[in-house]
């Protein structure tokens, strides 16, 4: 008996099932009467009703995982309806609120209700509105539903927390502040001509920032980087944002001079001073920086005699010619640079401690470009474009070239960079540079990725970018860690990495 049963059950729902698209089908036709409902097999009826159980339950289901406050009532006013976000808001549990109207509730829950006005106006209406118990101030939005009569039925409230509201301002205004920031350096830099910096990487973005507050105070700098990593073109910039940028830049590479030379350089010398010395005497670098900047390239290579004579002149602000009696006085801000490591050279004796204090009162690390690896690209163009220009051609880099380019470790830094540019253009046979035309031999494998017609500058990077997003995971395992290898936020690297990941899966070749 109990076999035949859930036989006949099995039976049942099976006969649901294959009935359930007809009736669904005579709905959605408008074919559906109440006389052709009344006529309908049983089963049909009963299939009707799951589907429209079903479709209630996932609306129950939006409805109370919408993180939007939800707050419903019928014509009359009697709240029929509230979700979890606005429990949350409220401070309130459903069962206090279901089957009151706001009317009772209006100065009691909440300071005036936006509902009673709806009902009133017959139009959709906004206010601020602040909720007793939690002491929350709430953007609030109600919207009448009318039936086919005109009447209204259902009012509908959304409510949003002010608080929420204000933070996510304060957020995308700072994110504009900072948008606007780069922007800013960015537009300075390309209005100044010799010297600007080509500035896409994060890292150096940093660097520039910084040396725009530099610039503004006249203390002194202290320069870090590696040999070919823009040291000068910096200053130049530091000079131009300056207040002194009226003065002179002046530069004097300590390590390519003579010690026997050096001071006579720095500080000049009065006539008959020594043998060979000019009968009119000779002013020096100082001097001839006065009110302006004095660039000292190279610093850890000046002897240590030296550096005793410059330190005076910082702490004094004056000096004496060689041969001179008489002190002269100086309005110089000094910036230094280095390759080495200053720091080391004290432990060693090697370079004077007061003197490395006086010069590191600001300083400035500039990162080199195996670590800046989004300038690469922008920066080979940039060398094409002037080099183009100064030899009277129109060259281009091949996809495969600016991988290439991409791939290389770069020990020479952007001095290395341009370079290779400038012998790779002229060297080169065609009016496009490939990869192997291109004066040093790429470090490791790098994806050639085959592209057919034109290719702006921006599906490069796009690509490239990808590749290193990709293979980040692939070396760390782990978003974090890799995010962090290319100086990265971790929100911002996974997003990436989806976006990525996605259009390798659809076919990256494919754009």
């Amino acid at each position: 008996m109990e076999k035949r049963q859930a036989s006949n059950a099995v039976t049942e729902r099976e006969r649901l099932r294959k009935a359930a698209p007809a009736i669904h089908e005579a709905f959605n036709m408008g074919k559906t009467n109440r006389t052709a409902l009344a006529l309908a097999p049983r089963e049909k009826i009963l299939a009707e009703y799951d589907r429209l159980h079903q479709l209630c339950v996932n609306l129950e289901t939006i409805i109370e995982n919408s993180q939007d406050s939800l707050f419903v009532t019928n014509g009359d006013g009697i709240i029929v309806k509230v979700n979890r976000a606005y429990e949350k808001l409220s401070g309130d549990n459903r069962e206090n609120l279901l089957g009151y109207s706001v009317g009772d509730l209006e100065g009691l829950n909440f300071s005036e209700s936006c509902t009673t006005q709806v009902l009133e106006k017959r139009q959709q209406v906004t206010i601020e509105q602040t909720i007793f118990k939690t002491n929350r101030r709430t953007h609030v939005t109600t919207t009448p539903v009318f039936d086919g009569y005109g009447n209204i039925t259902m009012a509908i409230t959304n409510n949003r927390d002010l608080r929420e509201i204000a933070t996510l301002k304060e957020r995308l205004a700072d994110t504009e502040e900072l948008a606007n920031k780069y922007k800013r350096q960015i537009e300075a830099l390309k209005s100044q001509g010799e010297g600007t910096f080509v500035a896409h990487d994060r890292k150096m973005l940093d660097v520039l920032l910084k040396a725009d507050k530099i610039a503004k105070v006249d203390a002194t700098v202290l320069i870090l980087g590696e040999t070919g990593s823009g040291k000068e073109q910096l200053v130049k910039y530091l000079h131009r944002a300056s207040t002194r940028r009226g003065g002179r830049l002046i530069k004097i590479n300590c390590g390519a001079l003579p010690a026997t030379l050096i001071e006579s350089e720095l500080f000049g010398y009065e006539k008959g001073s020594f043998t060979g010395a000019s009968s009119a005497g000779k002013a020096g670098f100082f001097e001839a920086a006065n009110n302006g900047i004095l660039f000292l390239d190279e610093i850890g290579e000046m002897p240590m005699e030296m550096q005793v004579k410059l330190l005076r002149v910082l702490q004094e602000g004056e000096f004496f010619r060689i041969g001179g009696t008489r002190p002269i006085k100086t309005d110089v801000r000094i910036i230094a640079a280095t390759n080495r490591d200053l720091q080391d050279m004290v432990r060693k004796g090697c370079f004077r401690s007061d003197l490395y204090y006086r010069l590191n009162v600001t300083s400035i690390t500039l990162p080199p470009l195996r670590e800046r690896i989004y300038d690469i690209i922008p920066l080979a163009t940039r060398f094409l474009d002037e080099f183009n220009l100064k030899y009277g051609m129109r060259k281009t880099l091949s996809v495969s070239a600016y991988q290439a380019l991409q791939s290389f470790d770069w020990p020479g830094n952007v001095r290395e960079l341009r370079n290779v540019i400038e012998q790779a253009l002229i060297m080169s046979e065609g009016e496009t540079i490939s990869h192997d035309e291109l004066p040093f031999a790429p470090k490791g494998n790098f994806e050639f990725l085959p592209l057919e017609g034109t290719v702006d500058l921006d599906t490069i990077i796009a690509r490239l970018e990808a590749s290193y997003i990709l293979k980040a995971y692939e070396k760390h395992g782990n978003v974090r860690a890799a995010a962090k290898s290319l100086g990265m936020k971790t929100t911002r690297y996974l997003r990436k990495k989806q976006e990525y990941s996605r259009a390798a899966g659809e076919g990256l070749k494919n754009g």
